[in-house]
């Protein structure tokens, strides 16, 4: 009964803190890249702010998660947090003094990005510390839930914001929602699992060994890692960046019906992470795995209809519904891979290993991305966008026919 409240308590106060932090983030990202947008009118400039916001998890990635095996989880998690309230406040006060340039944005984005990956590796990698087995799989349905909410309401509340309040001001009132979030996560306790204690001293090359060691020689982390590099560069090259490209130049849709369509896969996410709570998800995952990545396949054939020659499809309000579809679908589906598979790593990976191993795994996956991103950009500019498209299906395909037969 005192673990049920204890649970209840910990998985209240995550879900408050997580939301703060990470609508905070989200508001963030999206107001910066429009006022980079508005100061510099420069396209390359906004992509230079992306960069700098996805760059760190590949650097820090790895130092991040022996951190957070080596040190107090509760510790770094709290101080993260007011360490980019702190960052943010005295970029409102700098600011106020010198004005806000360019590149006190891009200092700053790197640096609020490179303390949220440790606060991130950090918290995921508590969580089995946090509450019982037996809740494991529901505080990742809602961390996963808060996050999509986050994606969706993020570009919503941010462009309201943009235009109301004061670049500054919208600063110092981010700053501060990181230092609320951090006194919310001082009262979380992060102590239902006791952390096994490492007795050896930090060796940043030693500890990457260990984590890379403890990786490879799990052989079902390994298969998973294989397919989610696959998964995750079919997708770059097939979705996410052909999609864009086709509804806002080849069928020149509006920019808020674009965003629309853009939502419908974090509800997709929602959706998946509500229903994924209804059964066990471990219990069969590499059958689920599976049809996943057969779904994903179907999901990029059917994306390449619409520009096809043979012109299937042709009106906008059709290509609306049909793209909202795909994505809303897409969405459900990465909540089915995505989920599970954090349930296995935080349950099966020892505890003194699991920062390290959850780290090198993340960071692994995520380099695939940059690389599909601009061999997908290339295509599209040399081939027709539907060619673009089908080449990710192909290499997805091959992958099916080879390993999962």
């Amino acid at each position: 009964m005192k673990k049920c409240k204890r649970d209840f308590s910990n998985i209240l106060l995550f879900t408050i803190g997580k939301t703060i932090s990470l609508m905070g983030s989200s508001l963030y990202t999206f107001v910066i890249g429009l006022y980079i947008l508005r100061v510099t009118n420069s396209g390359l400039s906004f992509a230079t702010t992306l960069v700098l916001g996805s760059v760190p998890l590949i650097l820090i990635g790895p130092l991040a998660g022996i951190l957070s095996d080596r040190l107090d989880r509760k510790v770094l998690v709290i101080s993260m947090d007011i360490l980019n309230g702190v960052l943010l406040v005295l970029l409102y006060f700098i600011s106020c003094k010198y004005n806000l340039k360019v590149w006190m944005i891009y200092v700053s984005t790197f640096m609020t990005t490179a303390i949220a990956t440790v606060f991130n590796i950090s918290i995921e990698a508590a969580k089995p510390n946090m509450v019982t087995e037996e809740n494991l799989l529901r505080i990742n349905s809602i961390s996963k839930i808060i996050e999509s909410i986050s994606t969706i309401l993020g570009p919503v509340l941010g462009g309201m914001l943009f235009y109301i309040i004061d670049m500054k001001i919208f600063i110092l009132m981010n700053g501060i929602s990181f230092i609320i979030s951090a006194i919310l996560e001082g009262f979380i306790d992060f102590r239902v699992y006791k952390k096994d204690e490492d007795s050896m001293e930090m060796n940043l090359i030693n500890d990457i060994k260990t984590g890379f060691n403890h990786l490879i020689k799990s052989e079902a982390l390994m298969s998973a890692f294989i397919k989610l590099l696959f998964i995750n560069f079919s997708l770059g090259l097939s979705i996410f960046i052909p999609i864009p490209y086709v509804l806002t130049n080849i069928f020149k849709l509006d920019s808020k019906y674009f965003g629309i369509v853009q939502g419908f896969m974090p509800l997709g996410m929602i959706i998946g992470a509500i229903l994924i709570n209804r059964f066990e998800p471990t219990k069969g995952y590499g059958y689920m795995m599976k049809l996943s990545i057969n779904g994903i396949l179907i999901i990029i054939i059917l994306s390449s209809v619409p520009v096809l020659p043979l012109n299937l499809i042709y009106k906008i309000k059709h290509i609306l519904i049909y793209y909202s579809c795909i994505m809303l679908v897409l969405g459900l589906i990465i909540s089915f891979i995505d989920i599970p598979l954090l349930l296995i790593l935080q349950r099966h990976v020892v505890d003194k290993y699991r920062g390290r191993v959850m780290s090198l795994f993340i960071t692994m996956v995520k380099i695939v991305s940059p690389i599909s991103f601009i061999i997908s950009g290339i295509l599209i500019e040399t081939l027709q966008p539907y060619k673009a498209i089908l080449i990710g299906g192909f290499i997805l395909m091959g992958f099916i026919f080879r390993h999962l037969r």
